[in-house]
């Protein structure tokens, strides 16, 4: 039976949403392997001081520094989130 998920028939939506969280588990394990070490301990506080730490928006630089600057926030709470993924309890 063919689908959007898989056109060729050749896995069941099981398999595929399986491979998919594997996929998702092996991205996270990756991230928390290195921000985790004493290194990435070190720089991912450096990106937390020079993006969340700081304020996001400006008067005198307008809105788009505001909508640059969250972008900048959005990259950090990224690793964060995909460290508490891969250490989260079962």
């Amino acid at each position: 039976m063919n689908n959007i998920l898989d056109p060729l028939g050749l896995n069941t939506e099981q398999e595929l949403l399986a491979k998919d969280a594997a996929e998702s588990m092996g991205i996270a394990q990756a991230f928390a392997q290195c921000f985790l070490s004493d290194s990435g301990k070190k720089v991912l506080e450096y990106l937390r001081s020079k993006t969340i730490d700081q304020p996001t928006w400006v008067p005198e630089l307008g809105e788009k520094h505001g909508y640059a600057r969250e972008g900048q926030n959005s990259i950090y709470r990224e690793i964060t989130r995909q460290i508490e993924y891969a250490t989260k309890p079962e």
